[in-house]
């Protein structure tokens, strides 16, 4: 169901070079660094769920994809600008975004850099959106008063309008496998909410409320952005009073008394749950939740997408965190003896954050310098022994074996459970839940001998029971008659079809009923006859 250009970072594990030999940090956990060639530029998005690559090829791009740029308020008003913004962006320098929704295919790249679609036109995407031009020309057309109302109607655009196409940089997509119906089902929604869109609003109805509603894996009119920012700017708040709290520890020590010592250590102790507190329980939210969100994720993303940004974030967690944390934890110290209090106190409020922007470009410039030397980005993959024997095992307790010959003209999936061997104890899967029986532990076919040989049977010691037949099916078609049912098959499963004379399930003249159900069902009219006798 994906595009020939979708989930490129997932594709792109099978460049993988060579990896290193494995390690074993006890009895079971073992790990192992691989080398990921061309590894593709994903990070995390703020809200510690969206994976998203960015774009270094354009013609990938596809409709219904959910694209996201750096926040730019004066696009289109200095090149220079627009470009220093994609460039921040592309770097993780700026971690505040704007969201569109891809309406075309780009099939190609024109000559002066427009991306175009198949039909030669530009290719078009459609966003919550507005220029410092367009909002004086809308203001100037319906009043300022209605402009303040909706000031970025939900429009169509060109993509040309954001970068030149024959050099691509930060443009990211989310990473998601859709498929066509979907695809077209987006850009569908897109056109109607063209149509009847409400008034815009920051809070409650921006463009990255519109991205997330029309993307086929949220479908949720969710915006990360504004929650992410409403908490950074009360932690900012809170570390503020902090902030006249080493005001005051200064004061405090200038006064040198008894008294202001105790009111210093309670000082102190204020200062560090207004100011240290808060960024460490930032950290360790940030960390969980990134590290629950990929690991639902994992199967998704691939192995080495899934453990490089677990690293990532683990690393942030240890390296952005632990050293705002240890910077915090010191700054009284840094009043206390050399006195000084406005440096403390601009690091009290922009510490955390240059910290996390340092570790962003550093890991960027690493993994860049890695791909430019042909290294490959190195990754840590651990496992879990215990784990993998655990899956191992439970696979081949799963496995039930059947006849080859029924194997060739019946898909496994859609065979009714009465036709799989139940030889050795009965799964729970086989059992009738909700009533006081379980299905059988013998086989309930039997192959007939009328037709060719009989199967030879073959127990494994893992449990698994196997029949071997020389029949054969030649040129593709049936070497029997096949006998074809009228209704759908048992427990729901679509029609089959079966060689006539090779199964048989019940002796001539039985009732083609379930027999633990008849039994039940005789017995409990035997006890209600006999009750019925006893009471007369």
């Amino acid at each position: 169901s994906m595009g020939p250009t979708d989930h490129t970072a997932k594709a792109s594990e099978e460049s993988e070079g060579h990896e290193t030999s494995q390690i074993s940090f006890d009895e079971s956990v073992t790990g192992k660094i691989r080398f990921w060639k061309d590894a593709p530029h994903i990070t995390l998005y703020i809200d510690d769920y969206t994976v998203m690559e960015e774009v270094m090829d354009l013609t990938t791009l596809r409709r219904g994809d959910h694209c996201i740029v750096g926040l730019n308020p004066v696009r289109k008003l200095c090149g220079c600008c627009d470009a220093l913004v994609f460039r921040l962006a592309s770097l993780e320098i700026l971690r505040l975004y704007h969201h569109f929704i891809m309406f075309d295919d780009v099939a190609s790249i024109s000559d002066d850099g427009v991306p175009l679609n198949k039909d030669g036109e530009p290719a078009r995407i459609c966003e919550y959106s507005n220029t410092p031009i367009g909002a004086l020309q809308l203001a100037a057309r319906v009043g300022f008063r209605r402009f303040l109302n909706d000031p970025a109607p939900f429009q169509q655009l060109t993509l040309h309008d954001y970068q030149d196409g024959r050099a691509a940089f930060g443009i990211f997509r989310v990473i998601q496998d859709i498929n066509e119906a979907q695809r077209e089902r987006i850009v569908n929604e897109a056109q109607e909410l063209m149509e009847d869109f409400k008034p815009y609003d920051i809070f409650f109805r921006n463009c990255e409320h519109a991205a997330f509603g029309l993307d086929a894996g949220t479908k949720r009119w969710v915006s990360p952005q504004v929650p992410f920012l409403i908490y950074n700017l009360a932690r900012l708040f809170v570390q503020l009073l902090g902030c006249l709290l080493l005001f005051g520890i200064k004061g405090l020590k200038e006064t040198g008394s008894g008294e202001a010592s105790l009111s210093m250590s309670l000082s102190i102790f204020l200062y560090h749950l207004c100011s240290t507190v808060p960024v460490a329980l930032q950290v360790l939210i940030s960390l969980v939740r990134a590290t629950v969100l990929l690991t639902e994720q994992k199967g998704r993303l691939g192995e080495l997408t899934y453990f490089f940004l677990l690293t990532k974030e683990v690393a942030r967690a240890a390296i952005s965190g632990g050293l705002s944390i240890a910077m915090l934890a010191l700054l009284p110290r840094m009043v206390l003896e050399w006195g000084w209090v406005w440096t403390p106190s601009y690091l009290v409020m922009t510490g955390y954050g240059k910290m996390d922007t340092m570790f962003n470009f550093s890991t960027r410039m690493v993994t860049r310098w890695f791909n430019l030397y042909g290294t490959g980005v190195p990754v840590a993959v651990f496992a879990s022994t215990r784990q993998l024997a655990h899956e191992r095992k439970k696979r081949e307790s799963s496995r039930v074996r059947m006849n080859p010959l029924v194997e060739s003209f019946i898909p496994f999936g859609h065979a009714p459970l009465a036709w799989r061997d139940r030889s050795r104890s009965t799964p729970t899967l086989f059992k009738n839940t909700g009533t006081s029986f379980s299905a059988p532990t013998t086989p309930l076919f039997k192959f007939a001998e009328a037709e060719g040989e009989r199967p030879q049977r073959k127990d494994y010691p893992n449990g698994i029971t196997e029949y071997t037949s020389k029949l054969e099916v030649s040129q593709g078609k049936q070497s029997m008659p096949v006998r074809t049912t009228s209704g759908p098959g048992r427990n729901g499963m679509p029609p089959f079809h079966l060689p006539a004379g090779v199964l048989r399930t019940k002796k001539a003249g039985e009732h083609p009923g379930n027999d633990s159900k008849d039994h039940a069902l005789r017995r409990r009219r035997k006890a209600k006859e006999e009750l019925r006798d006893q009471t007369r």
